[in-house]
Order: C-alpha cells, then structure tokens, then sequence
C-alpha cells in the first residue's frame, strides 16, 4: 500500500464508509481522524508542567533580614567551635576499641 492508499483508507474509516465489506466503529473513526492530523499539521504539542526547586536555604534566607542573616551565622560558628576534633583513623583500629 503506497502512501496516497494509505490516506484513502483512513479518510474513508474516519468518513465511516464501508472498507473491503466492513465498517469501522466510532472509536476507530476518531483514531483515524487523530492519523489523518498528525500527518497533516503534525503531533500537538506535548506540554508538562516542570516544577523546579532551586532555593532551599537560598529561599528562606532571601526573606531574612541583614540582623538575622548575622544571627543565623554565629550560631551556625558556635556550634561548629562546640563540635569536637575530627580524629583520623590510620591504620588498624587498637584491640581496646
């Protein structure tokens, strides 16, 4: 079937004429009216929406003011000094521990 058969036959399913003794139902008329567009003026256009999230901390540090800012920053510098010395561990651990 060469490409002029092929939308014959789908005009005339989407038509609802018989084709070769049989006729098509309603839903096969649609799907061959949604062929026939998609050949003739392309797909549609799949639209998603995307919801991107960059903010995080950024966000909620945008609505802070200057003085909270610097509060948020010396709390985050004290906590940090509390925190004890990070020991290295080289070799195999001692039979203590």
């Amino acid at each position: 079937m060469d490409g002029e058969e092929l939308v014959n036959f789908y005009v005339k399913v989407w038509k609802g004429e018989e084709v070769n003794g049989r006729i098509y139902t309603t839903d096969q008329s649609m799907e061959a009216a949604r062929w026939l567009g998609d050949r003739g003026w392309g797909k549609a256009i799949q639209q998603s929406l995307v919801e991107t999230h960059q903010g995080g901390m950024r966000d909620v540090l945008a609505t802070w003011t200057l003085e909270e800012v610097l509060a948020f920053r010396a709390e985050l510098v004290a906590a940090q000094n509390a925190l004890p010395e990070a020991q290295v561990i080289d070799g195999e651990p001692d039979a203590d521990t």
